[in-house]
Parts: C-alpha cells; structure tokens; sequence
C-alpha cells in the first residue's frame, strides 16, 4: 500500500528512464570540458547506455535522434566543428557495436525465451510512437 506500482512492477519506462538520466549525465559531463580520456570515457558510456536503452525499449534512440538535430544547429551556426563532431561519435558508434551486438546475438540465439518473428516490431514502429 506504501509502495508505487512504478518500482513494484517491472516495466520496461521504469528502465528506461533511468537508462535516459545517465546518458543525460553523461552528455551533461561532456559539456562541462576536461581532461580528454575522461570525455572519451563518456562518448563510451553513450554509446554503452544507447545500446542497452534500444534493447529494453527502441524509443530511447529518440533522445539521439533529438541530439543530431541540436548538433547539427550548432554547426550550422560555426558553434561547434563537424571534424570534433565526427572524432566524438566514433567511440559512440564502437561501444554501441560492441554492447549491442553480442546482445543481440544472445537474444536471437536464446534457448531460454523463444521469440516469435512474426509478432516482432520494426523499430520504425517504436520510433513512430515516440
């Protein structure tokens, strides 16, 4: 009676928001500047986070889809460069390979919960719903 459902009950918005607050951090400790291992270290966690958050619920790649178009402003207005850009989504683009696909291959390769393709989603579905 004491508790809310929203950490009684697993769901999957329960996950995802808290998968969204780190990235948020982490792009939050990315603003404030420092030394360059630790802003790498960051771009990986995006990229860790990214993964785990598409796994538990697609939508969450809405939040990136949203920081594209913010960058993207920022170098149209000479704000940011796009060399720096392209050089930040590289360990974005490999922790999110490396965390998602042996995943992936785990979920497709599961003996444990069989998953029916023909009730699967697109992600476009999830993506339109966001």
């Amino acid at each position: 009676i004491l508790v809310s459902p929203v950490g009684v009950i697993p769901y999957s918005d329960s996950l995802t928001f808290l998968v969204i607050s780190a990235i948020l951090l982490h792009l939050t400790y990315l603003t404030k500047g420092g030394v360059r291992w630790k802003k790498w270290l960051n771009l990986m966690w995006l990229g860790i986070l990214a993964a785990f958050g598409y796994l538990i619920k697609p939508t969450v790649l809405i939040l990136f889809i949203a920081l594209v178009i913010l960058i993207a402003f920022k170098v149209g207005n000479k704000q940011l460069r796009l060399r720096n850009v392209a050089r930040a989504m590289v360990p974005v683009i490999i922790s999110f390979g490396c965390a998602y696909l042996p995943l992936h291959h785990y979920e497709l390769n599961s003996e444990v919960v069989k998953i029916d393709a023909k009730k699967k989603m697109p992600m476009n579905h999830f993506l339109a719903m966001g």
